[in-house]
């Protein structure tokens, strides 16, 4: 699966750098697969039709058109879905570190690193819930589209910043956190949180050592040295002992569980359950 470079992937003028600041209106009126998406920027996404599915490094979360998302830039999986007979719509504010220090800075919110890890853990987006200023503020954020790209970027620049400062004001001081966060320890996730964050996802192998930043061989061999056996082998064990926890609860059945643990049909994870196991999914239930 080829990487999506975002936001350069967006900017039309190839033989010029993507400004400081851009803004994008995004739309699909069918879904894709899951997308691979490498962040130079940061991103507010403002879902306005449709909803949107994140997974990043030992995180996930699933986006709808009441809310927004700051993403923070790195590496991660995307997937879009469509809204009936309104397909998928979302406006992309992208900016830079540098815009978040100038914030920081200029409005006295430049908080210790230790100050952030004690009081918000490191995170790779925010989400906000809409509001009446919000939903205003994306209206008038969508008449800087029309004008001219010289103007556009100052007017933008100011935007950003009344935005940041209203969800400071909205949401506290873990919105300036966060925003700390950014300039600091994001990226020093360990491998072993991204890991174990992703232990009861549906994300294939590939999918895990791109949030980790990593090649597909390069994370095999680190997997191996980490946990003493190849990363298939323990994602199956610890995802089909968690499945069958489930049905010896009683409440579900091997039908209606076997894509929440990455199988594509019942035949294939009954088969590796039993592989495990020693005895069929059923069979698991019957006793």
């Amino acid at each position: 699966m080829s990487i999506q470079y975002v936001p350069e992937v967006f900017y039309e003028k190839e033989d010029s750098p993507v400004p400081e600041v851009l803004l994008h209106e995004y739309s699909l009126d069918k879904e894709y697969a899951r997308s691979r998406v490498h962040l130079s920027r940061n991103v507010f996404s403002m879902l306005l039709e449709g909803q949107k599915e994140l997974h990043l490094q030992n995180e996930s979360v699933q986006m709808d058109s009441n809310k927004i998302i700051l993403i923070a830039n790195g590496n991660c999986l995307m997937k879009e879905r469509v809204a009936p007979k309104h397909g998928y719509k979302s406006l992309l504010f992208f900016f830079s570190n540098d815009d978040v220090e100038e914030f920081l800075v200029k409005f006295s919110l430049n908080y210790k690193a230790d100050d952030i890890l004690l009081n918000f853990p490191n995170r790779g987006f925010f989400v906000i819930e809409k509001d009446a200023f919000i939903n205003n503020y994306i209206s008038s954020v969508q008449l800087l589209l029309k004008v001219n790209s010289h103007s556009q970027v100052a007017m933008l620049k100011v935007k950003l910043f009344e935005l940041f400062y209203y969800l400071f004001e909205k949401e506290g001081e873990h919105f300036a956190y966060f925003l700390r966060g950014i300039l600091g320890s994001r990226h020093d996730t360990t491998f072993k949180k991204i890991i174990e964050g992703n232990v009861y996802s549906n994300l294939s192998i590939e999918e895990v050592a791109f949030l980790c930043n990593m090649s597909l061989s390069s994370f095999k061999r680190h997997f191996i040295l980490k946990y003493g056996m190849s990363p298939g082998k323990w994602f199956q064990i610890q995802r089909l002992t968690r499945a069958k926890e489930l049905l010896e609860k009683g409440n579900v059945k091997a039908s209606e569980i076997y894509t929440d643990f990455g199988y594509e049909n019942l035949s294939n994870f009954s088969a590796a359950f039993k592989s495990i196991f020693g005895v069929s999914p059923r069979k698991v239930i019957s006793n």
